[in-house]
């Protein structure tokens, strides 16, 4: 909340502050203001400020939105997918366990129902695929 307050000059005068107020808390964004061209040109100042501020900020959530974006691609089931059928038996299981739980849940739910269980990393699936934990168990 902002509120211009009424203050005195050390010689008597009149003056104005531009204060900033939260709560019990408050910040003096002036010193005094002896006329009304000083409040103005502070106030120009300031949107001029907000609004460089504003531009900042459509910018990194644009820059969150596409890095999210593309994120969420990368760690589609399909995506998951075509790192596992590149990597060694052991490293399946290693990446496969290193995920987080939903992530898992997607993943084999995926590959349980789109993947050729009887060739490739499918097999291993079939093999090893605890459906209680989640997890690729190989005793």
């Amino acid at each position: 909340m902002f509120k211009l307050e009424k203050d005195q000059t050390s010689d008597g005068s009149l003056c104005f502050k531009l204060v900033c107020t939260q709560k019990d808390d408050s910040i003096y964004l002036s010193d005094n203001i002896t006329h009304i061209g000083e409040l103005k040109e502070l106030i120009e100042k300031m949107k001029n400020e907000l609004d460089k501020i504003f531009l900042m900020g459509e910018k990194m959530f644009r820059e969150y939105e596409e890095e999210k974006n593309l994120k969420d691609r990368q760690d589609s089931p399909e995506e998951l997918w075509n790192k596992i059928k590149e990597m060694d038996d052991d490293d399946v299981v290693l990446f496969f366990n290193s995920l987080d739980l939903e992530t898992r849940q997607r993943l084999s739910s995926y590959i349980m129902s789109s993947v050729n269980m009887f060739k490739g990393k499918g097999v291993l699936f079939a093999q090893f695929f605890n459906h209680v934990t989640y997890l690729l168990e190989k005793e």
